[in-house]
């Protein structure tokens, strides 16, 4: 597998790394020390990387021996592994200091357009370099009897040689009465005792046949004729990643946003129908399609802390990072990182309503509104739509059975309200429910 860990500007460069390898990303917005070191040990640990690519853009280090504790780390679980520094789009100054460092230590790509050729360079001969070692440690580990003949053979006395040729010779002078007349024991004797070449270790008997690519010379009343064979190829043994990269389509769509800095509402009828794990679900699968996206929490249960912990967030300064997400506490957003997409995870506006009310009259541009579909959860959704009245908004109705989504789309459904159909799923970084539901909801964002 291929890994490359970059950032927004250059996260494309290496798309074409996927035609011949398993070719994975990670993006992130920038990394320290501190932050690789963490980032190989926990998201690298249970991946076998061949090719590690590091984008020189998102390093924010002050030198480049900063980087050896990530690099040992890497190196520790995957010995075989090679470090890639990518300098593409890195100012001249700062790509000589890291080219001299790189010298004799790590490959260091920097022409953006040579950049293919050289990628591809380098990774088949590290595959010839990876055979070559395979078959020097085929032949270490030969097999040890005919080692051991090798040790004896050479312990020969003089005496001994006499005697062996003695009963060679004897047995030449028996095989001569059976062959055609013309063929001397002496042709004989080195015919049979010829050296010939091995494959993978075994000897090939050179009175059957001895291989050479697609052909094999048999040897016929001493006269060689080449016959033509078809070898059968050895199936090659893949990776699960590599056959569904080869066989499966991605359910991923890539998008082409045209948008900065639409904020998107979710918010909720009342608590526990499911607006934190919609708005985060909406997140990962927004950041599926390609899209910069960050989540806000500014309701005021805290959760976003306790996710953080349990499923080990990375921490960026003044918020988490997962998954090619961005995650703020405490109402906070960066409106300078020019996201495309926004999120605000408002919370029930039966607590808060004014507030709530107010946030989406002044800043929202698409509201969604989570919903339960049981009867005894319709009284709250008709408060919070009287609330929201004249108002665009998609309406999702949560985990509805079908008889159930028709009547909500029964009664609710209008010019103002439309109503999204959307199974919980209870992975809360899962993306499936909302990719059908994006391009329809965010369709006068997208370029065509």
């Amino acid at each position: 597998m291929v890994f490359y860990i970059t950032g927004e500007v250059n996260k494309n460069i290496y798309d074409f790394i996927n035609e011949q390898q398993v070719f994975k990303k990670g993006i992130k917005p920038y990394i320290t020390a501190d932050l690789f070191l963490n980032f190989i040990k926990k998201e690298l640990r249970n991946l076998e990387v061949d090719y590690l690519i590091i984008d020189l853009l998102v390093l924010q280090l002050d030198e480049p021996m900063m980087i050896e504790e990530a690099i040992e780390a890497f190196k520790v679980l995957n010995k075989k592994g090679t470090i890639v520094i990518s300098a593409v789009g890195e100012d001249e100054e700062r790509r000589e200091v890291w080219r001299t460092y790189c010298n004799n230590r790590y490959e260091f790509l920097y022409q953006e357009e040579n950049l293919e050729e050289e990628m591809f360079k380098l990774l088949n001969h590290s595959t010839e370099e990876l055979v070559i070692d395979n078959q020097s440690e085929e032949l270490k580990n030969d097999d040890k009897e005919t080692v051991k003949r090798t040790q004896i053979k050479k312990k020969v006395t003089k005496s001994n040689k006499e005697e062996s040729t003695q009963l060679v010779k004897e047995e030449s002078s028996k095989i001569e009465d059976s062959q055609p007349e013309g063929i001397s024991p002496d042709k004989l004797y080195h015919k049979a005792n010829v050296k010939v070449k091995t494959n993978d270790g075994q000897a090939i008997s050179k009175n059957n046949s001895l291989m050479n690519e697609d052909q094999y010379k048999s040897v016929v009343n001493d006269k060689v004729v080449e016959e033509v064979i078809n070898i059968p190829k050895k199936n090659k043994v893949i990776t699960l990643d590599e056959y569904l990269l080869k066989n499966c389509k991605d359910k991923d769509e890539t998008i082409n946003w045209k948008c900065n800095n639409i904020f998107i509402g979710i918010v909720g009828t009342e608590r526990k129908v499911g607006t934190t794990l919609a708005s985060i679900q909406m997140a990962n699968a927004l950041a599926a399609t390609s899209a910069k996206v960050s989540y806000t929490e500014t309701n005021t249960h805290n959760h976003l802390q306790l996710i953080a912990n349990e499923y080990i967030m990375e921490q960026i300064e003044d918020h988490y990072y997962k998954n090619s997400v961005s995650y703020y506490l405490d109402k906070k957003f960066d409106i300078e990182a020019k996201y495309n997409f926004i999120l605000f995870d408002l919370g029930a506006i039966n607590e808060r309503t004014d507030w709530i009310i107010r946030i989406i009259e002044e800043l929202i541009n698409e509201v969604i509104l989570v919903a339960g579909c049981k009867p005894y959860e319709q009284k709250a959704l008709k408060y919070a739509l009287s609330k929201l009245q004249g108002k665009n908004l998609h309406l999702l109705c949560n985990n509805a059975t079908l008889e159930e989504y028709e009547q909500m789309n029964m009664l609710y459904n209008s010019d103002k309200v439309k109503c999204i159909e959307y199974k919980n799923e209870t992975d809360l970084f899962s993306k499936n429910n909302w990719l059908d539901n994006i391009s329809e909801i965010l369709q006068e964002y997208r370029t065509e």
